[in-house]
């Protein structure tokens, strides 16, 4: 996953990229490089990037992250999941790795392996800090995912698209509640290794 980003990148014709107040635009017009500046070159903190396909250019935009209005819950957050099996420790942190529709990052190729891979790496990099953590995957309603149901969860009702996930990122995004209803959130690519350190 680290990688997939700047893979993704490569499998597209060279961008263009100009500036606009305090956004970015990539555009790939005619295979040429304008200037050298990179996508890559922004604040992650306050940041994130999303991607849209308009005719048959790719255009990316920096977006400036917009804080959670939402009073977070913990409890609240966990009944969303009562009628399954998904908070399997209660009392732990709730991880939820969230994927947005027409995510260019990912959703290209959302197959089994792909899915199982995010989980692993995600329990790896926080099973040293953690004892327990509910990890559960949420895809935005209009995802076709339709395996994996011990983690995965759609979002039907859009309570965590609306409330929590209001803006869209590349490569999706990340939150930790903890038991206490503070919360750490981060987006974009690498989501995972970087949102504690918000």
């Amino acid at each position: 996953m680290k990688y997939s980003f700047i893979i993704f990148f490569v499998l597209f014709p060279i961008f263009i990229l100009a500036q606009s107040k305090n956004e970015f635009y990539v555009y790939n017009v005619d295979g040429v490089l304008k200037p050298k500046d990179s996508l890559f070159k922004f604040n992650h903190k306050t940041h994130h990037v999303w991607g849209i396909i308009k005719n048959d250019s790719v255009i990316y935009k920096h977006h400036k992250t917009q804080p959670i209005t939402y009073k977070i819950n913990y409890e609240e957050v966990i009944s969303k999941f009562k009628n399954s099996d998904l908070v399997k420790h209660p009392n732990a942190p709730l991880l939820i790795d969230y994927n947005f529709k027409n995510d260019n990052c990912h959703n290209l190729k959302l197959n089994k392996e792909y899915v199982i891979s995010q989980k692993n790496i995600a329990l790896k990099e926080f099973s040293s800090r953690y004892k327990n953590v509910n990890y559960i995957q949420i895809y935005e309603r209009g995802i076709n995912i339709k395996y994996l149901k011990d983690f995965v969860y759609i979002d039907n009702d859009d309570f965590f698209r609306k409330n929590i996930f209001i803006q869209p990122a590349l490569c999706g995004a990340v939150i930790v509640i903890y038991p206490n209803n503070t919360y750490k959130i981060s987006y974009g690519e690498g989501a995972i290794f970087e949102v504690e350190k918000n």
